[in-house]
């Protein structure tokens, strides 16, 4: 659920920054700091990021699909066992 959070996010700037007029000026926080910062290398480091959460997410949901898969088969050998 964070994962899903923070690609929104970053999905959500991304869109704002296509918005902007090319000299607008932007900002970046880092820490409690917020700097001026490169529209392109921001938008760049962006997709970076969406890329890596969406990696990250595919990777997540298919740990989540094997271990249900392995609850399930506990479960029914646990059953098996109970009934004998």
């Amino acid at each position: 659920m964070q994962i899903d959070i923070k690609l929104k996010e970053t999905e959500n700037a991304l869109e704002e920054l296509n918005k902007l007029e090319e000299n607008a000026p932007i900002y970046k926080n880092i820490g409690n700091l917020i700097i001026k910062a490169d529209r392109e290398k921001l938008i760049k480091e962006l997709q970076e990021d969406k890329e890596t959460l969406e990696i990250r997410k595919k990777s997540l949901e298919g740990q989540e699909s094997k271990l249900k898969e392995k609850i399930e088969e506990l479960q029914s050998k646990l059953q098996e066992a109970l009934k004998k």
